[in-house]
């Protein structure tokens, strides 16, 4: 079996990643390193933090650290995070995602007894962009999941989201494990998403197998 995925990864995998990357430099816009928060200076940090408040001020506004002890727990989380960052050609941040190892922010709403046996996942958190439409949210990601995979140290990526927004995620083969209602966050449901990184990546290619031969297609 090992040998089997040993020779899956280097036709198949390794491959594949390399045009992923090839895929999100093919943008106007500038994907930095993913870096550890503790890599990254406190302006930087801040500039991160102030974006995300940015874009959850008008719909999110229950996401913004209130007080001083969640501003301390998300100033840990930062600081023991890996950050992706996506900047324009004036250098201003226009996209951002959080990936946290365990304990994840997700422990303290859903308890250990669920998060526990992701303890060697990565939590994704905070994707935030300024223009939705323009695949940045996809492309960061892929980035995410590309650094995530080529470090080892991980196995998988967990999530929570709203209904809504469970597309992306779904495209990169994460499954809802667990539905719930947030306290304090209205009506919407919330959904428990995980996958390894086999399904992350067996996902990733057949989403984008599939919208190469709808491309071909159109010009038939």
């Amino acid at each position: 079996m090992q040998i089997l995925f040993f020779v899956f990864d280097m036709l198949m995998l390794r491959p594949f990643y390399l045009l992923m990357d090839f895929y999100v430099r093919l943008t106007p816009y500038t994907f930095a390193d993913v870096t550890p928060g503790h890599a990254l200076s406190q302006e930087k940090l801040d500039q991160i933090k102030a974006f995300r408040n940015e874009m959850y001020l008008e719909k999110q506004s229950y996401l913004i650290a209130q007080t001083e002890e969640d501003r301390r727990i998300e100033k840990d989380l930062d600081h023991r995070s890996y950050h992706a960052v996506v900047y324009n050609k004036k250098k201003e941040i226009i996209a951002v995602t959080r990936l946290t190892p365990y304990p994840f922010e997700t422990t303290a709403i859903l308890g250990e007894e669920k998060t526990r046996p992701f303890k060697r996942y990565l939590e994704i958190s905070r994707l935030v962009c300024k223009n939705k439409k323009a695949g940045i949210g996809k492309r960061l990601l892929i980035k995410s999941g590309g650094f995530a995979i080529r470090s080892k140290l991980y196995d998988g990526f967990i999530a929570i989201c709203r209904d809504e927004n469970c597309t992306i995620f779904q495209k990169f083969g994460l499954k809802t494990i667990d539905t719930f209602k947030y306290k304090n966050r209205g009506d919407s449901n919330y959904h428990f998403i995980c996958a390894n990184f086999f399904k992350v990546s067996i996902s990733t290619i057949r989403h984008f197998h599939t919208r190469f031969l709808y491309k071909l297609s159109a010009l038939f």
